[in-house]
């Protein structure tokens, strides 16, 4: 039986502040994210404040490969 991967990926600039992001917010505590404890705060942030499909996902084999991407 084939396995399909799905990856949501984010990715954060720590010398980038992520003020001028849709999904900051000042509860947050932090505008740069220097830390994986705030990566995820980031993207759980992201994820509240967006429908699924506002994102894109890519699908990957068992072996790594792209298979789609939506």
């Amino acid at each position: 039986m084939a396995k399909h991967i799905v990856r949501l990926e984010f990715v954060y600039d720590s010398e980038k502040s992520i003020e001028d992001y849709p999904c900051w917010n000042p509860d947050l505590g932090f505008t740069h994210v220097t830390t994986p404890e705030q990566a995820i705060l980031a993207a759980q942030s992201e994820l509240e404040t967006f429908n699924a499909t506002e994102f894109t996902f890519n699908v990957y084999d068992e072996d790594g490969e792209l298979l789609k991407t939506e």
